[in-house]
C-alpha cells in the first residue's frame, strides 16, 4: 500500500530525488516518485497537478505546505499586511486574530 501527498505545484520546479519540507510540523522526506493522471513524472513544474510518494511515510496534517528543504517557509508571530476585512463585525486592531495559512 503506497501513501500520496497530493495537490498544485504553485511555484518552482519539484523532482524526484529532491528533499521536501513539511510546513508547519517542520517534517522532511525525499520525493520517490511524481504521479499526474496515472503518468509518472521525473519533474512537475507550476500549475501542475501531482501526487508525490516519499521514501518513507511520513503522516502530516491536512493543509500542510510542502516547499524544498532549502526554501522552506519562516516562521514568526507577526505579519505587516494591507487587508480587505470581510466579517460581519467590524476589525478591531486592539483585538487578536487567528490567521490561519494553508492550502485546505
Amino acid at each position: 500500500r503506497r501513501r500520496y501527498y497530493a495537490g498544485q505545484v504553485q511555484k518552482g520546479v519539484v523532482s524526484v530525488g529532491d528533499k521536501i519540507f513539511f510546513s508547519p510540523s517542520g517534517k522532511q522526506s525525499v520525493v520517490k516518485s511524481i504521479d499526474h493522471c496515472g503518468v509518472k513524472l521525473e519533474r512537475a513544474g507550476v500549475g501542475r497537478a501531482i501526487a508525490l510518494e516519499l521514501t518513507e511515510e511520513v503522516f502530516v496534517e491536512r493543509g500542510e505546505l510542502i516547499s524544498g528543504v532549502t526554501n522552506a517557509p519562516t516562521v514568526d508571530t507577526e505579519i505587516k499586511v494591507e487587508m480587505v476585512w470581510f466579517g460581519s463585525v467590524p476589525f478591531d486592531p486592539e483585538k487578536t486574530y487567528l490567521l490561519k495559512v494553508g492550502t485546505a
